[in-house]
């Protein structure tokens, strides 16, 4: 007569059967998401201590209603309030990998650019990796985000920057849209590096119908010659308000056509930093320069 061969679960006692019903069940609720090195990033469950490194990604964790699952981020992030009490780890280009490890997160967010990112890994921290430079970089990013964090509404409130963005648009003149439109200079940091067609800024730019006289050819943020922009010769002029008073006094620039005709906007530090984060609060970015275009504030 045949023996019939026992099953697997019979041979196991009865504490075996359960940690393997246990690592079973583990493996059906484990999930991955991609981030922009390609690199796959596995989670058991949702993150709920996370370090950012990246003011833009700190404000889009709170916009996914996440900010509580934040432990630690850079010396920038500011935005919204309910992070200001949390750890800062350092800027965000050279953290403090001490005092990340004392956090024990069990994610940290950090973008590309930063070489930080092999550091930590090789600590063992599981990082995930975004590109930051672009609107496309942005909506993917969140995305990603609200699949790590297994919220329901990234696309939602996508749509909703989308359609904020487009109200923002319809109070802009048509007489100043269009290639014949207004021409504007913007200014990132003194130098002069320039926002240009490619970068995030740039795209905001593009996206309220306005023109950048700066080309995307010469990268997302060339520093530019001064002469560059006398000769592009620009209808309006955005800067921060610490270079605002003395951009008359640059060579050649008191006779741009907008430095002429008063057509100039210093930027506060509050609002350089809506302008030139690749976050969530793009319509706040675009009303800001709308307001500015509308409401011009004259040179001395």
């Amino acid at each position: 007569m045949t023996k019939v061969a026992p099953s697997l679960l019979n041979l196991l006692n009865p504490r075996s059967v359960i940690w393997l019903s246990f690592f079973i069940c583990q493996l059906a609720t484990a999930y991955g998401v991609i981030d922009d090195r390609g690199v796959i990033i596995t989670f058991e469950k949702p993150p709920t201590k996370i370090v950012s490194l990246l003011p833009s990604l700190s404000e889009s964790v709170c916009t996914l209603k996440s900010c509580s699952e934040l432990i630690g981020v850079d010396d920038h992030s500011n935005f919204p309030n309910e992070i200001n009490s949390l750890v800062r780890v350092g800027p965000g280009l050279n953290p403090n990998l001490e005092l990340i490890v004392s956090l024990k997160p069990d994610l940290i967010l950090i973008s590309k650019n930063n070489r930080a990112a092999d550091a930590l890994q090789s600590l063992g921290f599981k990082v995930f990796v975004f590109e930051t430079n672009s609107y496309e970089d942005f909506k993917r990013g969140f995305k990603n985000l609200g699949l790590i964090l297994k919220t329901t509404n990234a696309e939602m409130i996508l749509s909703s920057i989308d359609e904020e963005l487009a109200k923002v648009s319809m109070s802009l003149p048509n007489t100043l849209k269009g290639s014949e439109g207004l021409r504007v200079y913007f200014e990132v940091y003194t130098g002069p590096y320039a926002a240009s067609e490619s970068s995030f800024i740039g795209e905001t730019i593009s996206r309220l119908g306005l023109n950048n006289v700066v080309p995307k050819s010469l990268g997302p943020y060339p520093k530019l010659n001064p002469e560059f922009v006398v000769k592009a010769n620009p209808d309006f002029i955005f800067v921060n308000l610490s270079d605002y008073e003395n951009l008359i006094n640059r060579p050649g620039w008191r006779h741009i056509k907008a430095v002429k005709e008063k057509r100039v906007c210093g930027l506060s530090k509050m609002e350089a930093d809506i302008l030139t984060r690749p976050g969530p609060r793009l319509p706040k970015a675009g009303r800001i320069m709308v307001n500015c275009i509308l409401n011009t504030r004259s040179i001395n």
